[in-house]
């Protein structure tokens, strides 16, 4: 099962962008969001919010901003331009949740 749930906040505000052309194109919001580990220790989780959600993010939320995030991994590998070999690894998000109210925002 590739599964994933996290709660933590976004590095930087939310922003779409459209992939490919005409009635194929898709949009898409990569982001990353700072999940506390420990006290101290942060890990910061790349994402990739697809359509209706990219623009849910886009609208709703910003920079600072707690967000609950459900999804699956993914990995890619590709060559780059010296043909060495890349990989990234991030989540696909399935579900957005909104994880403070706006008072609790304004507090930060």
């Amino acid at each position: 099962m590739n599964a994933v749930s996290l709660i933590g906040r976004l590095e930087d505000d939310p922003e779409v962008k459209k992939v490919g052309k005409g009635k194929d194109a898709k949009k898409v919001c990569n982001f990353t969001i700072a999940v506390q580990r420990s006290k101290d220790v942060a890990d910061f989780v790349d994402c990739s919010a697809w359509d209706g959600r990219a623009e849910f993010l886009e609208e709703y939320f910003s920079k600072g901003q707690r967000v609950g995030i459900t999804g699956s991994i993914r990995k890619d590998c590709w060559e780059d331009d010296f043909e060495v070999k890349r990989y990234k690894t991030y989540v696909i998000v399935n579900s957005i949740d909104f994880c403070e109210n706006a008072e609790d925002s304004k507090k930060k």
